[in-house]
């Protein structure tokens, strides 16, 4: 299967070089295990829901000159730019043992240079694979201000995501948009 917008197949996933597995259990905060443990459901499927409502719902865009990327930090702040909302989504996903990945990439933009860097993330469970970008679920910006507009347009497949979302890749790809 070829992406949409690369020339590459999807088998070529597995040279991501910028596909980040989640911490250990272990090492992640007491604030957001406890916030894990609320959003929980009966199956992988609605706790990957769950999370991505939760973080779209009730963590803001900074704006700001000074943003925080910490789960625990945009826990406790309820506002990052997008490697905050991805490590968010990661901690808590992967504290209730679902396999997650953050990825960091590239996106189109409405902006003059057309693209700009990005991270979001990949769920693995049973049934598929999933690419949820809960900071483009989140917002969207108007004149310099966050406007609030959560969406589950950005909870879908890979495929569909990588529209608009693509990785460098490894191994001296050439990568280009039709």
């Amino acid at each position: 299967m070829t992406l949409n917008h690369l020339d590459i197949t999807h088998e070529d996933r597995d040279y991501i070089n910028n596909r980040r597995e989640a911490p250990p259990k272990d090492s992640i905060s007491r604030s957001v295990r406890d916030k894990a443990q609320e959003l929980e459901r009966d199956t992988e499927y609605d706790t990957m829901v769950s999370v991505y409502q939760w973080v779209t719902e009730n963590i803001a865009y900074d704006l700001g000159d000074d943003p925080v990327n910490r789960a625990e930090k945009v826990l406790q702040e309820r506002e990052t730019i997008c490697a905050g909302y991805a490590n968010l989504t990661q901690h808590l996903l992967a504290y209730l043992g679902i396999e997650v990945y953050y990825i960091s990439g590239n996106v189109l933009t409405g902006a003059s240079s057309g693209v700009a860097g990005h991270g979001w993330n990949e769920v693995v469970i049973v049934g598929g694979t999933y690419a949820l970008d809960t900071t483009w679920g989140s917002r969207y910006s108007s004149g310099g201000e966050f406007r609030r507009a959560p969406t589950q347009d950005y909870l879908t497949d890979p495929e569909s995501l990588e529209l608009y979302h693509w990785c460098d890749w490894t191994k001296d790809q050439e990568v280009s948009r039709r």
